[in-house]
């Protein structure tokens, strides 16, 4: 038997609160709003997770429904914590039991009961994995830029959004679960717009084959200082890449006038340097919570 100590917080006029401990709370999937039961013996208080309702939602589907607006339909339930999916046909359905299956496969954690079209969550949530999810979104950034800048669009990147959208589509669902701070999930699609991009830029050197410049490298030296700052959880680090990025992004795209070189590199570059500017903000946010 697990032994944890607690010490007791006085609440109110004549209430006492003690925390539970979090393993406990996490091997039984509580999530905050759950009631739980506790039982008096003694001395002893014994308190067992009570049976829940699955967090439910159902999707009304039309004709109309593609395969695109179908994963934007499952996308928002998975985000918003919900458990069990039902999609509602109101007529024949407008896309395949393959493309169905193919869409769910983009989410971590869900499958798909054929008989009534019933989506379940079989992962149990686990608002720890925040950190971890987003220290892969980082990765796959980074890896990215790095890409472009070496390659010049030689190699292709769409696994890399395909990457990002899982990732920061769990990301968000664990946020919310866990009722955590908004400033993850912004982090969170902040991150995937920069992947997006540069993905998106990839294919443009690749087609377009514009000379070569330094602006893609200087985004990927915007984006380290960043991700060394969330790794670390250190505020002074993260107020130190706020300041670098804003003068960056003011450098390299000064009011009233642009950098030298082709259009189309500086509109994608400008757009991942100012969803790094967003990074940077949501970063002072997160590590001042963190700050004593």
């Amino acid at each position: 038997m697990e032994v944890a100590r607690r010490k007791i917080i006085k609440q109110g006029l004549g209430g006492r609160t003690i925390s539970l401990p979090i393993d406990w709370v996490r091997k039984n999937n509580l999530r905050p709003g759950d009631d739980v039961k506790i039982y008096n013996e003694g001395n002893h208080l014994i308190i067992t997770p009570t049976e829940r309702p699955v967090k439910t939602t159902q999707l009304t589907i039309t004709p109309a429904t593609n395969k695109l607006l179908l994963r934007t339909l499952i996308a928002n339930a998975y985000r918003s914590g919900a458990e069990r999916i039902v999609l509602r046909p109101t007529q024949k359905m407008a896309f395949s039991q393959a493309a169905l299956t193919s869409v769910i496969k983009e989410f971590p954690g869900l499958t798909i009961e054929e008989q009534d079209y019933t989506i379940i969550m079989m992962l149990k949530d686990d608002p720890s994995h925040i950190r971890r999810h987003l220290r892969v979104s980082f990765q796959i950034a980074k890896t990215a830029l790095e890409e472009v800048s070496t390659q010049w669009g030689a190699t292709g990147l769409h696994s890399f959004r395909q990457r990002a959208l899982k990732e920061r589509d769990i990301t968000i669902r664990n946020v919310v679960v866990a009722e955590e701070s908004a400033d993850y999930i912004e982090l969170a699609s902040q991150l995937e717009k920069v992947i997006a991009h540069s993905v998106y830029l990839n294919d443009y050197l690749r087609l377009a084959k514009p000379p070569r410049c330094e602006l893609p490298e200087k985004a990927l030296q915007m984006l380290l200082p960043l991700k060394e700052a969330f790794e670390k959880n250190d505020f002074q680090r993260a107020t130190t890449a706020w300041n670098t990025s804003r003068e960056q992004l003011y450098r390299y795209f000064p009011k009233g006038s642009s950098p030298r070189g082709d259009p189309g590199v500086q509109r994608f570059v400008f757009t991942i340097m100012r969803s790094l500017r967003h990074i940077a903000s949501r970063l002072l946010a997160i590590t001042a919570e963190k700050t004593p």
